[in-house]
């Protein structure tokens, strides 16, 4: 398997992880909590439930954040569509770094991806940072990208493309460095939420080498493609 397709191939996995346990939250919240560990810290939201677990396949651990708010349901007329669905998960391998970003659509504000998750990126700092490379901006020339459901800028070069998985499709942007492979992903489909309950989502994924974090972030092609990320619903 090439480095490209064993990158694609983990990217997948993570990106379309499902909600295993959920609680219900009334409270409407923008109090944070900082969740801080060896490898990273970051700010997430107070009633979103925080978990550890081993991430044996890529020799490190597995972080996940989720929430699943019931708040905006009528009881008496229950809509599934009306259900928020936030949830991510942080996996810190032994060399590579991977971020998978699931929501509900209903999570969109105005094209952009809403204030708890974007407060979740402005956060997430990282401890362990490769060498620091000085205006590696200045090396990039970005390129527009534009589907009919997003529209994003990527580094001009990358491999971009498209592929169906189960009901939905998953577009995807990586460079061609096989030997350090970066790789990004928006998705669009339905995650089964509970037993015959089925949600339209959402789900963002970064795989990046461990050492290509540097002044605590993402490297930069990353963070340009967040910054330039607008939904069209």
């Amino acid at each position: 398997m090439t480095q490209l397709k064993l990158a694609f191939s983990i990217l997948m996995i993570f990106c379309l992880c499902g909600v295993s346990a959920v609680s219900a939250n009334d409270a409407d919240t923008t109090a944070y909590s900082v969740y801080d560990t060896a490898s990273f810290s970051v700010e997430y939201p107070s009633n979103w439930d925080a978990e550890r677990s081993l991430a044996t396949e890529l020799g490190g651990w597995e972080y996940e954040f989720i929430n699943v708010d019931f708040d905006s349901v009528d009881p008496s007329d229950p809509d599934v569509n009306d259900v928020i669905l936030h949830q991510i998960n942080l996996i810190i391998g032994a060399d590579i770094i991977v971020l998978a970003i699931v929501s509900t659509l209903n999570t969109v504000e105005s094209g952009y991806l809403d204030e708890p998750t974007q407060h979740f990126l402005d956060t997430l700092t990282f401890k362990n940072s490769g060498t620091d490379v000085a205006n590696v901006s200045d090396n990039i020339t970005y390129v527009p990208y534009d589907s009919v459901y997003f529209s994003v800028e990527h580094p001009r070069g990358w491999i971009n493309d498209t592929t169906p998985y189960g009901d939905g499709i998953m577009y995807f942007f990586a460079d061609q460095d096989t030997s350090n492979i970066t790789m990004l992903s928006v998705r669009f489909g339905t995650q089964e939420i509970m037993a015959g309950q089925t949600l339209e989502i959402l789900s963002l994924g970064v795989l990046a080498p461990g050492d290509s974090v540097s002044r605590g972030k993402f490297e930069e092609p990353v963070l340009h493609f967040f910054d330039t990320l607008m939904f069209k619903m």
